[in-house]
């Protein structure tokens, strides 16, 4: 940047001074036909003098000039690019919301029809989900089955069996199945008795963390 600088402060000079030794001529020569007034050195050195310095002046504003817009152009082209990034990142993200969304509704609908019960459990043992067939197996509503510790209608030696098998369950990995011995008769919300089958099995899986 600097030699291109020089080299055209260079040129500029040379054409300023030839300019002023010209002029010089031309009016004291020519014109005024006054040869002791025409002093060519004497020129030269003044046109070199004021002509310098302004030259060099000049092509270092416009080489700041160029540098500030080529700077500018790739801040604009860096702006641009992630503008584009950013909206591909939120396209693909909402259409993976939007699928997560589908596959949510399609598994509640599907755990909603079955005649099993399915529910689905925190990792501190909290219930998040009880499929409907709860009400037609035990009598309960959902929210009051949702209620019910986790040992329910379980004797304490095969709920020991199943949280072993729980624990065991690696995310995303293959899962348990374990047999238990469910408690013949739980109570309905109105008090009455409903029978549940003596023994049961259930399969049980660990879901891998979203995201």
């Amino acid at each position: 940047m600097l030699r291109d600088t020089i080299i055209r402060t260079a040129r500029i000079t040379a054409l300023v001074v030839g300019a002023a030794m010209v002029m010089d001529y031309i009016v004291n020569i020519l014109i005024l036909d006054d040869p002791a007034a025409y002093s060519p050195l004497a020129t030269f050195l003044i046109a070199v003098v004021i002509a310098a310095p302004l030259a060099y002046s000049l092509n270092s504003q416009k080489q700041g000039l160029l540098q500030l817009q080529a700077d500018l152009s790739r801040s604009l082209e860096a702006k641009q690019v992630a503008i584009v990034e950013a909206e591909s990142r939120r396209a693909e993200a909402e259409d993976a919301l939007a699928r997560l969304r589908e596959s949510d509704r399609l598994y509640r609908l599907l755990a909603d029809n079955l005649t099993d019960n399915v529910n689905l459990w925190s990792r501190s043992g909290e219930r998040l989900y009880m499929s409907p067939s709860i009400v037609k197996l035990t009598g309960f509503t959902i929210g009051e089955y949702m209620d019910l510790p986790a040992n329910a209608n379980v004797s304490p030696e095969d709920y020991q069996r199943i949280v072993s098998v729980v624990r065991a369950l690696v995310p995303g990995g293959e899962p348990g199945v374990v047999e238990y011995e469910s408690a013949t008769r739980t109570a309905r919300s109105s008090g009455s008795k409903a029978p549940i089958d003596g023994w049961r099995t259930r399969t049980v899986s660990c879901l891998p963390p979203r995201g």
